[in-house]
C-alpha cells in the first residue's frame, strides 16, 4: 500500500513540474503584450521631398476592441543603416489607435542611407486579457497551481510516512 501511495506522489510531483511551466507560459501570453521588433518598411529615401500624405500601417494593428481598449505601445521608427530613432511628432506622425503612421519631410527622413526603415512597437494579442484585476487574477493561477501540486505530494507523503510508523 505505502509503495502504491509512494509511487503515486512522484508522479504527481513529476507531473505537476512538468505543467507547471506550461501554465506560466500560457498565463504570461495572456497577460503580457507582444513584441514587434523591427518590422521593415521600404521607403524612397535621398530625396528632396517625402510624400507626407502616404499612410504606412504596421503588421499588427489593433482591431475590433483592441481599437479601443488595447492601442500599440513603445513605437519606435528607426533608420536601418545606423539605427538612430526618429522623433515623433518632428519626424513623423503617428495613430497608435489604428497602428499608422505618416512621414514628414525632415532631414532625418529624407538623408538615410537605405531605403529600409524600421518600426518597433507593443501589441496586444488576440487572446490579451485588457482588464487589469483580470491580469492580476489570471498571474495567480500559477502560483495556486504550484501550492496545490506541493499540498497533494506533501499529504502523499504524509500518508506513507504514517503508514510505515516514520510519522
Amino acid at each position: 500500500m505505502a509503495v502504491n501511495k509512494l509511487v503515486a506522489a512522484f508522479v504527481t510531483l513529476i507531473l505537476g513540474v512538468a505543467l507547471l511551466g506550461s501554465v506560466a507560459t500560457e498565463t504570461n501570453a495572456t497577460t503580457s503584450k507582444t513584441f514587434a521588433r523591427n518590422e521593415s518598411f521600404t521607403i524612397d529615401k535621398n530625396v528632396t521631398v517625402i510624400n507626407t500624405t502616404y499612410m504606412y500601417t504596421v503588421a499588427q494593428p489593433p482591431t475590433g476592441w483592441k481599437a479601443d481598449d488595447c492601442p500599440l505601445t513603445s513605437f519606435v521608427l528607426t533608420n536601418s543603416t545606423d539605427n538612430t530613432p526618429w522623433t515623433i511628432t518632428t519626424d513623423y506622425t503617428v495613430n497608435l489607435e489604428n497602428g499608422t503612421f505618416y512621414l514628414k519631410n525632415t532631414a532625418a527622413v529624407r538623408l538615410s542611407a537605405n531605403n529600409l526603415t524600421y518600426v518597433s512597437y507593443n501589441y496586444c494579442a488576440d487572446d490579451y486579457i485588457n482588464i487589469g484585476w483580470g491580469r492580476t487574477t489570471i498571474n495567480l493561477v500559477g502560483g495556486f497551481f504550484a501550492l496545490a501540486i506541493l499540498f497533494v505530494s506533501l499529504a502523499l507523503f504524509y500518508s506513507i510516512g504514517k503508514d510505515v510508523g516514520i510519522v
